[in-house]
């Protein structure tokens, strides 16, 4: 199982260290099954981490093996607000706020799902977890519900709409709503389903992803790890510049209140 992360030894680190957010960036096309992002190593955080899995087997949905371990650890590392656009049964839900939990961070979790058949399945989940609390389950468009929250998120895992429309609303809502050093998670960007067309994660993302700051950090399971980092069209344009300022720092650096974290 390797050596286990002890998470005083991260948190106890000086700020300028902390600043720092992908310890280890894996920036290759293969599939990780799990390999740590945030803290240093090869093995896991705790005992929970390897049975993540097992432990939601209960719960419909189609995470692999890597996903589980990813979304846990994306969520014991969660810096502040996390989002999950996308969560039918609650499978994906329910680990993050798994991590959440272990990770005794600043993390709550705000969940959207479109379809409001699974509502029921998902609450009953949560509470069988004890993590209900941890989680604000929200019904609608996803697009139409991030554009309307007063916050900007850490942690955001991206597995709705799979259409490239789809994709490429949620992406503009996103805009200016993921934090500095933010965790970005898209859901089946490999998906062979891309190359036909019936699905557009891939292609959204791809097109969208300087916009939004976007480096790649890894290939784990079904997902693909972003690092927001800088937007590099802005860089070029200081117009679009200027609005990415005010979107991260709306009242000023010293000139009134920030946003939100």
């Amino acid at each position: 199982m390797g050596r286990r992360h002890r998470a005083s030894e991260k948190r106890e680190r000086p700020d300028g260290a902390r600043e720092r957010r992908f310890v280890q960036p894996h920036v290759d096309k293969s599939t990780h099954r799990y390999a740590p992002s945030f803290f240093e190593g090869r093995g896991f955080l705790n005992e929970t981490h390897p049975k993540v899995e097992e432990l939601v087997d209960d719960i419909r949905g189609k995470l692999e093996p890597g996903d589980h371990a990813k979304l846990y650890e994306a969520g014991y590392f969660a810096r502040g607000p996390v989002l999950e656009i996308g969560r039918l049964h609650g499978r994906s839900t329910v680990v993050l706020a798994m991590g959440i939990r272990d990770g005794r961070g600043d993390g709550h979790l705000t969940s959207i799902e479109y379809d409001d058949r699974y509502l029921p399945w998902a609450r009953r989940h949560l509470k069988s977890h004890r993590l209900l609390k941890r989680v604000t389950l929200l019904q609608g468009d996803s697009s139409t519900i991030v554009r309307g929250l007063d916050a900007t998120f850490d942690t955001v895992f991206v597995d709705g709409d799979h259409s490239y429309d789809g994709v490429i609303a949620d992406i503009g809502a996103l805009e200016g709503r993921i934090a500095p050093t933010g965790v970005i998670m898209f859901h089946d960007y490999f998906h062979p389903l891309n190359e036909t067309g019936e699905y557009g994660v891939r292609r959204a993302v791809d097109e969208r992803k300087d916009d939004l700051g976007l480096e790649y950090r890894g290939r784990f399971g079904g997902i693909a790890l972003f690092e927001r980092v800088a937007n590099r069209r802005a860089r070029a344009n200081p117009r679009m510049a200027a609005r990415q300022v005010a979107h991260d720092d709306p009242g000023g650096r010293e000139g009134g209140p920030r946003r939100s974290v």
